[in-house]
């Protein structure tokens, strides 16, 4: 199977639990084929293949805000804003 996008000469960071850390990693219609040496990716590689060469730099997971509190945020739709409101004061007038 030929990768839509190669990514190699660099430190792929997996996240998994062994912390493993690869050189490149194939790309196939937004999902990931191969992680592994730069050596080994070249099976991946086909006609049409784009290749970028990482040069050293790291390649994360995507990172996903996880830190929100939504349940908070309905239980202030739910309440009633008391803020001043412009046509309110003017309309005291």
């Amino acid at each position: 199977m030929d990768a839509d996008i190669l990514l190699t000469k660099g430190k792929v960071l997996t996240v998994d639990r062994q912390n493993t850390v690869h050189e490149a990693v194939g790309i196939k219609d937004g999902k990931i084929i191969f992680c592994g040496s730069s050596e080994d990716a070249k099976v991946f590689l086909g006609s049409r293949a784009e290749v970028i060469d990482l040069n050293g730099r790291s390649v994360v997971p995507g990172f996903i805000e996880s830190h929100i509190h939504s349940a908070v945020m309905g239980v202030n739709a739910l309440a009633i804003d008391c803020r001043p409101s412009a046509s309110f004061a003017g309309s005291c007038g």
